[in-house]
């Protein structure tokens, strides 16, 4: 199945590729592709995001994308090549892992989250605080702060919160996830959330924002994951594409 945002990625990277565009150019507002090509602003943003991922723009909060390549090249692959395979290994990892729900409650007002979980202010979301710990219950390996859509929630009522919500979501509400992105940053734990790591404050951390979007191009979940560094270790294994 091929989804709306990849086609407009795919038109734009011909142009691109075909010398529409010069390095350094700017590509149109996103008010223009939107026009352009009769989609919400969403699914251009996804496209965006699409060829910034492929290597081919640069974007900037507040003004036009930047073009940093025109030309093909030599790409490396995920080993994981499905988001079936991620998902299974998240569930294998999580499996090894005790979690704790510390609280579950309504955000009326996605501004006060928007800084650093990047919420959609349109919905309404519900804001669950979970801690993972070792099978001893003694050393803590991460701080979580999962978001749920308002009209996903029902599916996540009564049910067994220790289990990964995602998979609730595809079990319960029977929608699949098309696409699952994650950014990881470096950072420094905060009042919030070291008691519950552990550490002290201003150690470092790391970062995770995974955001859980369905098929029909609606992000269910976005989840805000805090590793204390010394607890942590990401090994992704890159194939190059011939």
């Amino acid at each position: 199945m091929q989804y709306r945002y990849r086609d407009i990625a795919d038109e734009l990277l011909e142009e691109i590729t075909q010398g529409s565009f010069r390095v350094g150019d700017k590509l149109p507002s996103e008010e223009l592709l939107t026009e352009r090509f009769q989609a919400s602003r969403n699914t251009i943003r996804r496209s965006l995001g699409e060829l910034e991922i492929r290597g081919y723009i640069k974007r900037h909060r507040g003004t036009r994308s930047t073009i940093i390549a025109n030309k093909t090249r030599d790409r490396f692959t995920n080993s994981l090549q499905s988001i079936e395979e991620l998902l299974q290994y998240t569930r294998f990892r999580g499996s090894e892992l005790i979690s704790q729900v510390l609280s579950v409650t309504e955000i009326d007002d996605a501004k006060t989250q928007a800084t650093h979980a990047n919420l959609n202010e349109e919905f309404t979301w519900q804001q669950l605080k979970v801690v993972r710990t070792s099978k001893d219950g003694i050393v803590p390996f991460g701080y979580f702060e999962i978001f749920v859509a308002s009209q996903f929630t029902d599916a996540i009522k009564h049910a067994d919160l220790s289990v990964p919500i995602y998979q609730i979501l595809e079990e319960k509400a029977g929608r699949k996830f098309a696409v699952v992105k994650q950014t990881i940053s470096s950072g420094f734990a905060t009042k919030d959330f070291c008691k519950q790591l552990k550490v002290p404050l201003g150690s470092p951390v790391l970062q995770a924002r995974t955001e859980f979007i369905t098929e029909d191009e609606i992000t269910a979940e976005i989840g805000m994951a805090y590793f204390p560094a010394d607890r942590y270790q990401l090994e992704v294994t890159l194939k190059r594409e011939r």
